[in-house]
């Protein structure tokens, strides 16, 4: 009676499946084995799953937007004479649009967008009034990186302005004004005598000619005559605060006009003459450069191709977070386009984007040449003092910058100029200094102490001592790509403890037996659930495969079941682990490289997931097998506590119970000497999912004098890039 009810019960869980093969590709990740090669790496992202596939997804969608031509058209017969030429119909790109938000600017990617302009590879841009200014601004002065925790009220005092982790010092934009307030009375003199009607298009390309200067994104705008386009213009930043001051300077004359409603016709004629050409565009960030261009958009029924690169979610129904999909219901892209959003922080997708599109298409080296005009003059320093006090001097602190793919394109350098770019692309810059500091602590680099004992005073064996080092991860990594390259660094012992949920074991030994595929994040579970297929993200598992390790393993656990009868063997989860990673002998498994390598991967969940069903299937079929929860949270806490004389470094992947059985380890040691967080989780809810590693160290989980960092991205994108500028790259040296 048992079997048939366990029998019943899996008929429940498990409905038959719909066959995946040769429907959808099969989800893996970049093989580390092979020779490091990070454009290869990028092109794994396809079939790693989550944020990793739309940023494969995006690469291949700007490809199309820049390989089509009239030409891959049929011709109608609508078409002119002219349409009709070969010679023309090779001719005709798509026209691209380019929208950035000001702070992308204030960012390294201003480097890399002055690199599409200067190049004509794009062939409009909108941005934000501050993405105006603060291209001149960077002109002037240098923009320098700080940290997302520096308090507000103590950089005011010091006379400086922080944009996430970038310090802005307020002479900056004191400079901008000295340089701006001549050529605004040039402008009200020109609309004065010569009737010029000012919008922020002109005002745009009016700058960027007197800047001359070619770091500058706007003087290869005004250059290239690539139009810039800003609704915003006078509404918000620091132009806002110029033109309000320009007209206290200036009270018994007319004020300058910039009327941007001129400028939203002009918008829209680049829409409706766009034909032939097909229209792509690319939004980085949302905000209002995403809504302008979207709006424009439904002029020409839509956009035939589209990218958006934000970290905005879509449940508030803002416009920032909106969907592809949701502009399609719209007709700001056509219901036939290709289009795909990362949900990613531009300045870590973007460099690598241009990197495998806009950079692949150009091979030569172009040396930089760099030109600065400064212009002063008197304003009213009252006004003036108020807004920009005098700033504190930062010429120690790193400044601002991001990679120049006029000088090709070179993935290591790209990897490297991640730390100097900002926001989440710095963060991944530390956490890459991190890891590699993890990797070359020795013991031999600290103080010999009076309580070291003569072991730890010999210098051979204080050379041997390396940083303990502690990977968590969730499950979903496993069932993504991810799990191929986690899978390498425990086949190299180049971590020593391991820490995961349930799903991160059982799915490790079901893609031994099975495949897992690519889907999509918005196939209907209700239909997925009719063919027998479950949706992890953008990932789908049949039924099929859960039935396959099934299968698999509850002869295992019967034996497992005898053992501890006959032989009082005393199972835990981290015992019962090793053992499934002995049993499925299979080299592309992280589990048999664990067992084989004598690496602990600890579960204090177990029970939790597929393998808790088979658990509770196995109870009534062959009730009485035992695991001790208990002992494995020694050995875990032992793992930390006896560390020493090592330092220990924690690496997590996701949050939940694989980071807080981590954490609350090494707080049994006073905290962690290296920590490295990549999740996408907010800590403004208070879950230790989202928690900042500073709140770690409020815990004594990391210690105070800690190196660490937490990247706010999808493991699936960051992780392999970290592993290549680290672990990878030290076994290539070796």
């Amino acid at each position: 009676m048992k079997k048939e009810a366990a029998e019943e019960l899996r008929s429940v869980v498990f409905k038959e499946s719909e066959s995946l093969e040769g429907a959808s590709p099969k989800i893996q990740g970049y093989d580390f084995n092979n020779r490091l090669n990070v454009s290869d790496l990028l092109q794994s992202l396809g079939l790693t799953g989550f944020q990793a596939s739309h940023f494969d997804d995006a690469i291949q969608i700007v490809n199309q937007m820049l390989e089509w031509r009239l030409s891959h058209e049929e011709i109608t017969e609508n078409c002119s004479e002219l349409e009709k030429n070969p010679t023309y119909r090779e001719s005709v790109k798509c026209k691209i649009f380019l929208g950035v938000t000001s702070n992308l600017i204030s960012s390294g990617v201003r480097d890399i967008i002055r690199y599409l302009v200067e190049h004509r590879m794009v062939d409009v841009v909108v941005t934000a009034g501050d993405g105006i200014a603060e291209d001149i601004i960077k002109c002037l002065a240098d923009t320098y990186l700080g940290d997302c925790s520096l308090p507000g009220a103590a950089l005011r005092s010091k006379g400086l302005s922080r944009i996430g982790n970038l310090l802005v010092p307020d002479d900056n934009y004191r400079k901008f004004e000295d340089w701006a307030m001549p050529l605004f009375d040039q402008m009200l003199e020109e609309q004065n005598t010569q009737h010029v009607l000012w919008t922020p298009s002109k005002v745009a390309a009016r700058l960027g000619k007197e800047i001359n200067d070619e770091r500058s994104y706007l003087y290869w705008a005004y250059k290239n005559d690539i139009p810039i386009f800003c609704s915003g213009f006078t509404e918000m930043g620091s132009f806002r605060k110029l033109l309000s001051l320009h007209s206290f300077r200036n009270p018994d004359i007319h004020d300058l006009v910039v009327l941007p409603s001129e400028d939203s016709k002009l918008l829209e004629n680049e829409v409706m003459h766009a034909n032939p050409r097909k229209i792509g565009m690319i939004t980085l960030g949302g905000g209002l450069p995403q809504i302008q261009i979207c709006d424009t958009l439904r002029m020409h029924n839509g956009a035939d191709y589209a990218v958006f690169i934000n970290a905005a979610h879509e449940f508030d129904g803002s416009d920032s977070g909106a969907s592809p999909e949701e502009a399609v219901s719209w007709g700001a892209i056509r219901a036939s386009a290709k289009f795909i959003k990362v949900h990613c922080d531009a300045t870590v997708a973007f460099p690598f984007l241009v990197a495998k599109t806009f950079a692949a298409t150009i091979e030569k080296t172009i040396e930089s040449k760099i030109k600065e005009v400064t212009k002063k003059a008197k304003v009213v320093e009252n006004l003036r003092s108020s807004v920009y006090k005098e700033s504190q001097r930062l010429e120690d602190t790193a400044k601002v910058r991001g990679y120049d793919f006029n000088l090709g394109v070179n993935y290591s350098q790209i990897l490297k100029s991640l730390f100097f770019t900002g926001f989440q692309a710095t963060n991944l810059g530390d956490a890459i200094e991190t890891v590699n500091q993890m990797l070359e602590w020795r013991l031999s680099h600290e103080e010999i102490t009076e309580d070291c004992s003569e072991e730890e005073k010999n210098p051979t064996y204080r050379e041997s001592v390396r940083c303990k080092i502690f990977l968590g991860f969730t499950s979903n990594l496993i069932s993504s790509g991810v799990r191929d390259v986690i899978r390498y660094l425990v086949q190299h012992s180049m971590v020593d403890v391991i820490v995961t949920t349930t799903g991160g074991i059982e799915e490790d030994i079901i893609k031994c037996l099975a495949d897992t595929y690519r889907g999509d994040f918005s196939l209907p579970g209700a239909a997925l659930r009719s063919k027998g297929l479950n949706r992890i993200g953008n990932l789908l598992v049949p039924n099929a495969n859960y039935c396959k390790f099934e299968d698999w393993v509850i002869p295992i656990f019967d034996k497992m079941l005898e053992e501890q009868k006959t032989q009082h063997v005393l199972w835990t989860p981290s015992k019962l682990i090793a053992r499934l990673g002995k049993e499925i002998n299979n080299e592309s498994s992280y589990l048999y490289w664990a067992y084989k390598n004598g690496i602990p991967v600890f579960c204090p969940g177990l029970t939790d997931g597929s393998l808790g069903d088979m658990l509770y299937f196995q109870s009534f079929r062959s009730p009485g097998l035992i695991v001790d929860v208990v002992k494995d949270i020694e050995a875990m806490n032992g793992q930390a506590v006896h560390a020493n004389p090592s330092k220990t470094g924690m690496i997590i992947l996701g949050g939940g119970l694989a980071k807080h059985h981590i954490c609350n380890a090494n707080m049994m040691r006073n905290g962690a000497d290296y920590a490295v967080f990549i999740n996408t989780a907010q800590e403004f809810d208070g879950s230790d999912s989202g928690a900042h590693p500073d709140e770690a160290k409020s815990w004594g989980k990391i210690r105070a004098s800690a190196k660490s960092v937490k990247v706010h991205c999808d493991a699936t994108i960051a992780f392999p890039l970290l592993v290549a500028e680290t672990f990878a790259a030290m076994k290539e040296n070796d």
